[in-house]
């Protein structure tokens, strides 16, 4: 399946390429798909980074894998391998600038276990405004919880996730 849809790939890289740089294109494309794969579950923004690839490179790649059910994609915008099912649970968003102020609140509970917003605030240097957003979303999510005022983990597995990354 894979190895039809690159051979397409290389047969409109263009007409005067040599054979041996049509053999050099779908090397590249294999080993980027295989890369692809093993980034899942990933967003694109992520696997951007990752690969160092332009944005519409990406694009292409993982619509290829989509269109040969290599990927699948959850109405949030994460990519996941067609055989296995999606995480429940994921820090990270489809959009990078979410992904990292939540990563950074998140982060904050690994020195203290218990803080209000306003103490959050300052510590992680995010508007107070756009952190009760994130945090009302990770709470809404069950990475947070919040009694008498003060935030904490509903789970300290989430810490774990943290330094995966």
């Amino acid at each position: 399946m894979i190895n039809t849809m690159m051979l397409r790939t290389a047969r409109t890289i263009t007409n005067k390429t040599s054979a041996r740089d049509v053999s050099m294109k779908l090397t590249k494309a294999q080993e980027a798909f295989e890369i692809i794969k093993g980034l899942m579950p990933a967003y694109r923004w992520q696997i951007h980074e990752k690969l160092k690839m332009s944005r519409s490179t990406v694009i292409q790649y993982v619509s290829r894998l989509k269109k040969n059910r290599v990927l699948k994609e959850r109405s949030d915008g994460l990519l996941q391998k067609e055989e296995m099912s999606f995480p429940e649970r994921v820090i990270e968003t489809k959009i990078k600038r979410v992904s990292e102020k939540r990563r950074k609140i998140l982060s904050v509970f690994l020195q203290r276990e218990q803080m209000s917003k306003k103490e959050l605030a300052e510590k992680t240097c995010i508007s107070y405004r756009v952190l009760c957003e994130r945090v009302q979303d990770l709470k809404n999510e069950g990475f947070l919880k919040e009694k008498d005022g003060k935030l904490r983990l509903s789970d300290r597995s989430v810490l774990s996730k943290l330094s995966m990354n």
